[in-house]
């Protein structure tokens, strides 16, 4: 569930579905570039995050504007979590260095 209660996410696979709570009705339906290990929602409820493990990326999607992306790539050391930080536009990305 988003913060502020009116949003419910999930992660299928490829796939992030971001739902209305009340009505349960398609808000955003997105694809992203390899399985979904994770999601996380901003503390304002603006932004969801999508951490793609095998991949070492980021995907973070804006709900106001169905056309922004961002992706944040690690491929030489792969990503191990992400967070966004306190004031919700930033990410905050961990990484495993071998």
């Amino acid at each position: 569930f988003s913060p502020c209660g009116m949003y419910v996410a999930n992660a299928s696979g490829y796939r992030l579905v971001i739902k209305e709570v009340e009505s349960l009705q398609l808000m955003q339906l997105y694809t992203c570039d390899d399985q979904i290990s994770k999601i996380e929602w901003s503390r304002d409820s603006q932004y969801i995050l999508a951490v793609l493990s095998k991949r070492g990326q980021v995907d973070v999607r804006s709900l106001d504007d169905e056309s922004w992306q961002c992706k944040i790539s690690q491929k030489g050391v792969g990503v191990v979590n992400a967070h966004f930080g306190p004031d919700s536009r930033h990410v905050i990305v961990a990484s495993n260095f071998q």
